[in-house]
């Protein structure tokens, strides 16, 4: 799944939908966006938004998790 922040800028939004078209195109697979508030209780998040703005990277991190900070 992707996770944005709760009150993301418009380019995060459209970075995280681009993603989201372009991982399905590849393989077939169409992950969900959630906001940060509504993600649920699972594992192998792709994080989109502003370190330390308006997006705070989880204080632990899973190794299944993959960080990308836009800025």
């Amino acid at each position: 799944a992707i996770v944005i922040p709760d009150k993301a800028l418009k380019v995060v939004l459209f970075a995280a939908k681009e993603l989201q078209y372009h991982v399905q195109r590849a393989s077939g697979a169409k992950l969900p966006i959630f906001n940060e508030s509504r993600k649920p209780a699972a594992r192998g998040f792709i994080y989109l938004g502003q370190p330390g703005g308006r997006f705070r990277t989880p204080p632990v991190r899973d190794p299944d998790d993959f960080v990308e900070c836009w800025s």
